[in-house]
C-alpha cells in the first residue's frame, strides 16, 4: 500500500500542476480568452500606444479595450486558437471597427459635420477644402462614399498625422488629387 501512495502522489501533483498551467502559463498569458482578459498581455504594441501622444488612441486611454472592441462573438473567434507560448504570438490583422462604437460617443456624421465645419484638414490639388465628415451626408447622394468609415482617417494605434491620413483616404478614389466629381470619368 505504501508503494502505491508513493507512485500516485507524484502523478496527482503532476496532474494538478498541469491543470493550473492551463489556466495561466509561465508567460502570464491566460490560456483561454474572455472579455475580461487583460489585452495588454499579448497586444503589447497596442497597449504601448495608449501612452503615446502621437497616436489618436491616447485621447481614449481612460477607456478599456472592450469599450471599442466590443463585438464579443468576433473576438472569441479571433482568439479561439490562442497560444500561451509567447514565441508563437503573431501580429494580428487590422481589426475592422464598427462605426456604432465611434458614434456612441462622438455622434453621427451630421453632428460631426456641424462640429467640424470650419476644419481645414482635407484639401485637394486645386485648393478646394472639404469637410471630411460630409462625405457620408451631403455629398453621398449616390452612396459612393459608403465605404468611408471613421477609421479610414482616424487610425488609432499608429502615429499618424490626421490631415495626411484623411487626404490619403480621399486619394484612394480621387487619384487625380481633385475632390470634385467628374474630374476623372466624364
Amino acid at each position: 500500500m505504501l508503494s502505491l501512495k508513493k507512485s500516485i502522489v507524484p502523478l496527482v501533483l503532476i496532474f494538478i500542476l498541469t491543470v493550473c498551467d492551463v489556466a495561466v502559463s509561465k508567460s502570464g498569458i491566460p490560456a483561454e480568452w474572455s472579455m475580461d482578459t487583460d489585452c495588454a498581455l499579448c497586444h503589447t504594441h497596442e497597449a504601448d500606444t495608449l501612452t503615446n501622444e502621437k497616436c489618436l488612441i491616447y485621447a481614449h486611454s481612460e477607456e478599456s479595450c472592450t469599450s471599442c472592441h466590443s463585438q464579443e462573438d468576433r473576438l472569441a473567434v479571433a482568439h479561439r486558437k490562442m497560444s500561451t507560448d509567447t514565441s508563437k504570438l503573431k501580429r494580428l490583422k487590422r481589426t475592422k471597427m464598427g462605426e456604432e462604437n465611434c458614434i456612441a460617443c462622438h455622434g453621427g456624421w451630421e453632428d460631426l459635420s456641424e462640429r467640424t465645419k470650419d476644419t481645414v484638414l482635407v484639401q485637394d490639388s486645386e485648393g478646394t477644402i472639404v469637410n471630411p465628415h460630409i462625405v457620408r451626408t451631403e455629398i453621398n447622394k449616390s452612396k459612393q462614399h459608403n465605404l468611408v468609415t471613421c477609421t479610414s482617417c482616424h487610425r488609432m494605434h499608429t502615429e499618424t498625422n490626421l490631415a495626411e491620413a484623411a487626404n490619403e483616404a480621399c486619394r484612394t478614389c480621387h487619384h487625380a488629387g481633385v475632390y470634385k466629381c467628374g474630374t476623372c470619368h466624364n
